[in-house]
């Protein structure tokens, strides 16, 4: 029987129950399938989302962004879980677009978890 996965939520919840389930079962089977004990939900399904890349903005897949970590062994992975445009349902993953997309996050003692994107370094609050 596996353990119980810890959920903790970083952003607002959505009113919608079913929707608020949708989002901790997908973080728990991610967390589930890279052996780790705790899944953090960062940001819900934004629809018209776009992020500042490189100096502009480009438009993304609607998706929900969060953490898994093992809290025990000090290991965990950023992630996006990729969702259709209903925010309803997981995309299909493909070799070439994995879903959940993973970054490794690294373990600094006295920071806690952090992400590493060339030399930028953004701590996680976990």
């Amino acid at each position: 029987m596996a353990s119980a996965i810890r959920i903790i939520w970083k952003c607002t919840k959505p009113n919608n129950v079913q929707q608020q389930r949708f989002y901790e079962q997908l973080m728990t089977q991610a967390a589930q399938a890279n052996g780790m004990d705790t899944a953090v939900i960062r940001q819900g399904v934004m629809i018209d989302r776009c992020v500042h890349i490189g100096g502009q903005y480009v438009k993304t897949v609607p998706h929900i962004t969060g953490d898994i970590v093992d809290s025990k062994k000090n290991v965990g992975f950023a992630l996006h879980y990729n969702v259709d445009n209903t925010g309803t349902q997981p995309i299909a993953a493909t070799t070439s677009a994995p879903n959940p997309e993973l970054w490794e996050l690294k373990h600094k003692e006295g920071k806690g978890f952090i992400l590493v994107s060339g030399s930028d370094e953004e701590v996680r609050d976990i």
